[in-house]
């Protein structure tokens, strides 16, 4: 099969419909030497693709293509193809609108806590320093992100979902938002089945985010016993084993009476760094 020409025949501005949408149509004639089929003549080189601008107005892409034979004889040598553009045209995969989308949430909870935030902080207990019977709460609560993003079919799904639950190691930025590391859990990922839309496929990524200020878990380091010549000892304090929790130093030695605790740090989560995830922005 060969290809005789391409020529396009009219253009027409339309004006009808939405007022704010600005509308074009071109018509082209494609003829062959041989019979051929509509999804080849719309195709062909010369032809204009899917989003590509009118001529005479860059804001109006191409939204649109339909191939009608025009043989009189029965054949299918020549055809028309009609191309329709359009400036409300939405590409999913590179439109800001659908193909970002934030969405922000913060859920009510209470917290237990054992500090209070005055000048100097002090431990919550009464005032011979023995605990409460019912451990203080306060409210609390979660800030929740859900960042959606539309990604080409060939997107590596399972490479994202390998960071479920990882805290992020680096600063990163979110809606505006600069986030430092150790504040932000992959605490979800949705990941859509492909879709379609004005010509293009694709699937939705959908990633929540959870944040507090620091994801590190800390506790006050006490106990019942302390190490002495690296052998684990009761603590003694007048003369008899401590029959509550006493403070340590972070390295297994009983503080001096009255002294706080020392705090221990823990990291309950892998990390990785969240500025390169694409499914973030």
């Amino acid at each position: 099969m060969s290809l005789i020409s391409v020529k396009e025949r009219t253009q027409l501005n339309l004006s009808d419909g939405d007022i704010n949408e600005l509308r074009a149509t071109r018509f082209f004639i494609v003829r062959y030497d041989v019979p051929t089929d509509p999804v080849v003549a719309e195709t062909e080189t010369g032809i204009p693709p899917y989003f590509d601008p009118h001529p005479d107005d860059s804001t109006r892409l191409c939204k649109q293509k339909r191939a009608v034979v025009v043989d009189e004889n029965g054949g299918s040598f020549n055809w028309t193809v009609q191309c329709e553009y359009s400036n409300r045209i939405v590409n999913p995969l590179t439109d800001a609108w659908p193909n970002l989308l934030y969405e922000w949430d913060f859920s009510e909870a209470s917290e237990n806590y054992f500090f209070d935030y005055s000048s100097t902080p002090k431990q919550v207990v009464n005032s011979a320093g023995d605990p409460f019977d019912s451990i203080p709460e306060r409210e609390g609560g979660t800030i929740t992100l859900n960042v959606t993003t539309n990604q080409a079919t060939d997107y590596d799904c399972g490479t994202a979902l390998q960071y479920k639950n990882y805290v992020n190691s680096d600063t990163f930025t979110v809606d505006g938002v600069s986030i430092t590391s150790w504040q932000a859990k992959l605490s979800g990922l949705q990941i859509s089945p492909v879709q379609y839309m004005n010509a293009v496929y694709y699937r939705t990524i959908k990633a929540v985010l959870k944040f507090k200020l620091d994801w590190h878990d800390t506790f006050a380091d006490m106990g019942y016993r302390q190490l002495v010549s690296s052998k684990l000892v009761p603590i003694i304090q007048a003369n008899v084993p401590v029959d509550k929790p006493f403070p340590l130093n972070g390295s297994g030695v009983a503080q001096a009476l009255g002294t706080k605790a020392a705090s221990l740090t823990f990291a309950p989560y892998q990390t990785t760094a969240f500025g390169s995830f694409d499914f973030l922005s």
